[in-house]
Formats: structure tokens, C-alpha cells, sequence
């Protein structure tokens, strides 16, 4: 059986490893968006410049 110790530090570099892998996710994510919203906004000034 191993020590609480070491169950604890496992535990906790899983929890580093969920948390980046997220945050990689959502940024990514959030970058998608960003690069949308310039385009439908680029779109939506042509409109209003003809």
C-alpha cells in the first residue's frame, strides 16, 4: 500500500495536468471566437461603408 503521501502528490499533478489541458482547450476555443467576431465585424463595416 503506498503512503497517503505519495497518493496526494499524484493527485495533484493529475489535477495540474486536467487543468492545463482545459485551458489549452478553452483558449483555443476563445482564439476561434475572437478571429470570428473580427471577421463578422470587418463583414458588417464593408456592408456599412457601401
Amino acid at each position: 500500500m503506498s503512503d497517503p503521501l505519495t497518493l496526494v502528490m499524484i493527485a495533484i499533478m493529475y489535477f495540474i495536468l486536467m487543468l492545463s489541458i482545459l485551458g489549452h482547450i478553452l483558449l483555443k476555443g476563445y482564439n476561434r471566437i475572437k478571429a470570428l467576431e473580427e471577421k463578422y465585424d470587418k463583414s458588417r463595416r464593408k456592408k456599412e461603408n457601401d
